[in-house]
């Protein structure tokens, strides 16, 4: 015969199992404060704002200022300038009008077995352009250079001649002395030349007599201004670009 638990018996029971289901409940709860939330994944964090990167503003290369006033288009009447900017030996009038021409370097330039070409260590390679311009030398060949050159020759001189010497064609100072026009058939341009002359020392040694010298400064008229092309450096038998009859220039006047 089946023995069936007592009252008192199945009393225990529910208060062991009551026990039992609230320490369950009270563990959970625990774990649950204790433990923190879970981080959130990568896909399910709120997107950052970058700020916009701003290029540093990049302030303009200077250039040089341009001529305030456009020159006479006549060159006798330039020529007066001139005249004013030599007498005050005035390098900066001339700096600021002389501007190179486009030149293409050819492998003779680059080899330097040329002549007549750009000036040495001035081209790298064959077909490269850069601005240059012509310095002459009388009765001998000239070449091609940058426009500082120029500037250098002209700030020399002024320093070089000697004041207190003269000869027939006048004092030893610098000065004007003629205008005249010389075609350049290579480029279909006639510029226009100012000559300067002064007496400066001998070019051989100490002992050499003062001479008269001459520069010829190449003019060109280009969008309102006389610019400076070329110049041509008498510094021996200068005379022979004092008068008339020197070729290839034509309508030469006494200024």
């Amino acid at each position: 015969m089946e023995k069936r638990p007592t009252a008192a018996q199945a009393g225990a029971w529910l208060l062991l199992i009551t026990a039992i289901l609230l320490s369950t409940t009270l563990l959970a709860g625990c774990q649950a404060v204790a433990e923190p939330p879970p981080e959130p994944t990568p896909t399910s964090m709120p997107p950052t704002s970058t700020p916009a990167s701003t290029a540093t503003p990049v302030p303009p290369t200077p250039t040089p200022e341009a001529l305030e006033e456009a020159d006479p288009a006549d060159f006798r009447e330039f020529a007066g300038l001139v005249a004013r900017a030599t007498e005050e030996h005035d390098t900066a009038f001339f700096a600021d009008r002389v501007k190179g021409a486009t030149y293409t370097c050819t492998e003779l330039d680059v080899s330097g077995e040329g002549l007549g070409g750009a000036g040495p260590g001035l081209c790298e390679e064959a077909g490269q352009q850069m601005d240059l311009v012509l310095l002459g030398y009388w009765l001998s060949e000239g070449l091609y250079t940058r426009p500082d050159a120029i500037v250098t020759e002209i700030d020399n001189y002024f320093g070089n001649a000697l004041p207190g010497e003269k000869d027939d064609y006048g004092t030893g100072d610098v000065r004007i002395y003629a205008i005249a026009a010389r075609p350049w058939p290579e480029s279909g341009v006639t510029f226009r030349v100012a000559f300067l002359t002064a007496i400066t020392p001998g070019i051989e040694g100490p002992a050499a007599e003062p001479s008269r010298t001459v520069r010829g400064i190449d003019f060109e008229y280009v969008e309102g201004h006389w610019v400076i092309r070329g110049m041509l450096v008498a510094d021996g038998l200068a005379e022979g670009l004092l008068g008339p009859e020197t070729a290839p220039y034509t309508e030469w006047e006494r200024y």
